[in-house]
């Protein structure tokens, strides 16, 4: 065999085998599961700026209040079908207080931040032990006085009180004779009270970890 038989014969063969091994790999099915997988993010939690004058109006009972943080992150497609929407990554953790009268704990209380017409604004929102809202306050915002008057006013929030996450929920009654300039306020509050529970029952499951308590007043 001259070498340029012999030549043309390894290409030949090379060619079959690129060939050979190309069919494979194209009738191999795809993996369903992703191999690797990006660490959901954490957002920063916004925090209670004064326990102290809230729990007098709050709990007025209450003696102190101990701080654990319940991670999320794990049940977020659960979540997303009680949401009806997925998660934010501020919603990844949740932190709770604990709120005590001596050793009797009387209720709980998260602290929740929403987008308003003008900025972000902060929400206060006590649950009784059977996780009912016991009281909403209004911690910051950047309304101007016209509507932070009313998102503000303690009339409206009694709307909320006892409430619960899988209990009637009617946005509609919630809304109901607010000024127009408030309405997208109210509506990101009405949502972010909402929201709150949800994640607050969630947080009850014997499953979601949590991190070791801290803080006790």
């Amino acid at each position: 065999m001259s070498r340029r038989t012999a030549l043309l014969l390894g290409i030949a063969f090379l060619a079959v085998g690129v060939a050979f091994i190309c069919l494979r790999r194209a009738s191999a099915p795809e993996s369903v599961f992703e191999v690797t997988s990006q660490p959901v993010q954490l957002a920063p939690m916004c925090p209670w700026r004064d326990p102290e004058a809230d729990l007098k109006r709050l709990f007025p009972s209450a003696s102190r209040y101990e701080r654990e943080t319940r991670i999320l992150s794990g049940f977020r497609t659960e979540l997303a079908q009680h949401l009806g929407r997925m998660p934010t990554a501020e919603e990844n953790v949740l932190q709770i207080y604990n709120i005590f009268a001596e050793e009797k704990l009387v209720g709980k209380v998260t602290v929740r931040r929403v987008k308003g017409t003008f900025g972000a604004v902060e929400l206060v929102i006590a649950t009784d032990v059977q996780t009912r809202i016991a009281g909403v306050l209004v911690q910051r915002l950047r309304e101007p006085p016209e509507i932070a008057e009313v998102i503000e006013g303690e009339a409206w929030h009694k709307r909320f009180e006892g409430k619960t996450a899988s209990g009637s929920w009617n946005r509609d009654d919630l809304l109901a004779g607010l000024p127009a300039n408030t309405k997208r306020c109210a509506e990101a509050i009405v949502e972010g009270v909402h929201s709150a529970l949800i994640l607050l029952e969630a947080s009850a499951h014997a499953s979601v970890p949590a991190i070791a308590q801290t803080h006790k007043h």
